[in-house]
């Protein structure tokens, strides 16, 4: 009797740990985080796959990179020039420079 009563308080206490852990990790998300993630998905990473070899990848770099790093226009075909540091979504702020290291 006394085993079953540590077993069955061995069973509560993980089913209250595993209970704790998923309403940690589920209430700590985003609820934007899949927009932002899909946003830049689809800015940043358009013909990314298809990079082979260095000149493929300064051409994606001169064209898409850039292009995604700097609000293009608005709806009505005005400059968005003004807005301030705000990438192509014209959501998103770009915080700092944007800096292709090379790694060694």
């Amino acid at each position: 009797e006394i085993m079953m009563y540590s077993i069955v308080r061995e069973i509560v206490v993980y089913l209250l740990f595993v209970f704790i852990i998923v309403i940690i990790s589920y209430f700590s998300r985003d609820e934007n985080a899949y927009w932002m993630r899909r946003t830049m998905q689809e800015t940043f990473l358009q013909d990314f796959q298809e990079i082979r070899t260095t000149e493929h990848f300064w051409a994606w770099a001169r064209g898409t990179l850039l292009d995604g790093l700097h609000p293009g226009q608005w709806y009505n075909n005005q400059p968005a020039d003004n807005i301030g540091p705000l990438v192509a979504d014209k959501i998103s702020m770009l915080v700092g420079y944007a800096i292709i290291k090379q790694l060694r």
